[in-house]
């Protein structure tokens, strides 16, 4: 099968001494066979893919979680103060390694830190939208 069709591939891009096109000399089917193809159709997900939105927003949800930081940190208290300590849509931007867990600022988030470490990790690899 290989061989035949490496015979067919180079017999294509040669010309015969007579000049004809060698593409011309080709096999055909049978004489009252007819070829068909059947055109493939590409094949969808089951589910639809949909681009992530913008459900974490600085305003609605990491404002509420940093706002006991802004002891500390003033400029957490607002949106451009925010930016200035992340590079947004980077997991490793500076807010969201120290506020992880094992992160020097993860101790000081409030209630459950876990979640908190999470949405603030999200939004930020999300690219840190202001609002929804």
């Amino acid at each position: 099968m290989v061989l035949a069709s490496a015979v067919l591939v180079s017999a294509c891009a040669e010309k015969h001494s007579d000049g004809e096109e060698e593409s011309s000399r080709l096999p055909t089917a049978p004489s009252g066979t007819t070829t068909t193809s059947t055109p493939t159709t590409p094949t969808t997900p089951t589910t639809p893919t949909t681009p992530p939105t913008a459900s974490i927003a600085f305003t609605q949800d990491i404002k509420p979680i940093v706002s006991g930081c802004v002891r500390c940190h003033g400029n957490f208290s607002t949106y451009p103060g925010m930016m200035s300590v992340i590079i947004a849509g980077s997991a490793s931007s500076r807010l969201v390694v120290k506020t992880q867990p094992g992160g020097s600022m993860y101790n000081y988030l409030p209630a459950d830190r876990a979640t908190n470490a999470s949405l603030i990790k999200q939004w930020v690899v999300a690219g840190a939208p202001e609002n929804r």
